[in-house]
């Protein structure tokens, strides 16, 4: 059953705190950083280039206790699977379905925004950034994507907008000191959420698509992480350690204070993403060894698990009602999955070199 949590205290303003500077070192070498001033160059594509062989998957693991980092894949955070072993596996054309998936990729070396085609399967390179680009997130009407993107250590996550039909991105938001990442478009097209870690503690805030910052959430002496809306923009579901472990939370957009847990467990709850119509939410949890696809009711009731597979499955995204794409490590590296929304008929969609992570669907082709 959902419980109700009542923040100590508001935080509608940005915190202006200084924090260390040697947060990240997910990274194996910094590339030169991203410029701030003017827009990434065109996508400069090399078919079957190799990906590096030590992926840095930004995190700021030190930042806060209980956040998966980089280069560990045991605690969840997606990083190529050790213990993973190659297999043959038979190419078959992946499932059609409607839209495209974004996600981003080491097809290229390092990670850069990709987008499948439900349609015809076809897979393009977004664009090509000077560092690398990660986690994508769809604007409403399809036509522009937001994602975050930096070396780390230094060079800070930022967040940039690329417009359809553009190869080049400008910059959304940025702090001085800290890292922007895991954007998320409110389905009215009216606002961004993101999360940051200004005071070393990471919290949910919000920008508008024009640059200007909207305040965050309450926040005490946790972290809240990894936001994502509901289908009509009211509610927002974000993750939070803010009694001892990750759990699943909700809140109402604007803000009313107050918050409602819908998980409550000893392991991990991660990334949560509402169904189109509302009904259902999509996460992935650590409940064993290793992160699974469960689903729930919208107020935590009725939970499901759809997976379980020895190695991880991770950040499901809806596609349409019916169905959920994923990321996994069950294969060479982690690729895209698709199945039905009751764990039926999987299928691989991805077969690229190097981990193909974080689907976010789009109903447009």
């Amino acid at each position: 059953m959902a419980k109700k949590i009542w923040p100590v205290q508001s935080l509608w303003y940005l915190i202006l705190i200084l924090i260390s500077g040697n947060i990240l070192t997910a990274c194996a070498a910094a590339e030169p950083p991203l410029p701030t001033s003017s827009p990434m160059p065109a996508p400069k594509l090399e078919n079957n280039t190799e990906a590096s062989s030590a992926p840095a998957y930004p995190a700021p693991g030190d930042a806060a206790p209980g956040y998966p980092a980089p280069d560990d894949a045991a605690s969840g955070y997606p990083a190529p699977a050790e213990t993973a072993k190659p297999e043959s596996v038979e190419r078959t054309p992946p499932p059609s379905f409607p839209g495209k998936l974004a996600y981003h990729s080491e097809a290229t070396g390092s990670l850069q925004i990709f987008t499948l085609n439900g349609t015809n399967g076809l897979v393009e390179q977004r664009l090509q950034t000077a560092s690398q680009a990660f986690e994508p997130s769809w604007s409403p009407d399809c036509q522009e994507l937001t994602f975050s993107s930096g070396a780390g250590g230094n060079d800070f996550f930022k967040l940039y907008t690329v417009q359809s039909g553009n190869d080049s991105a400008e910059i959304l938001a940025a702090g001085s000191d800290f890292h922007y990442w895991a954007p998320a478009w409110s389905p009215t097209g009216e606002m961004i959420a993101y999360q940051n870690n200004e005071d070393q503690l990471m919290n949910v805030c919000f920008v508008n698509p024009d640059g200007t910052e909207l305040g965050c959430l309450a926040r005490d002496s946790f972290s809240n992480a990894m936001p994502s809306w509901s289908p009509d923009g009211s509610k927002l579901l974000f993750t939070s350690n803010r009694d001892g472990d990750w759990e699943i939370f909700l809140t109402d957009y604007p803000p009313t204070g107050e918050v409602v847990q819908l998980t409550d467990n000893n392991g991990v709850d991660f990334y949560p993403r509402f169904s189109p119509d509302g009904s259902r939410i999509a996460f992935a949890a650590k409940r064993t060894s290793n992160y699974d696809i469960y689903t729930m009711n919208a107020d935590g009731s009725d939970e499901i698990q759809l997976t379980s597979d020895i190695l991880d499955d991770t950040t499901p995204a809806w596609v349409g009602d019916d169905r959920i794409a994923f990321s996994s490590a069950r294969t060479e590296d982690w690729e895209l999955y698709l199945m039905n929304a009751d764990g039926s008929e999987l299928s691989r969609l991805t077969f690229q070199t190097g981990m193909d992570q974080h689907p976010t669907w789009c109903p447009s082709d």
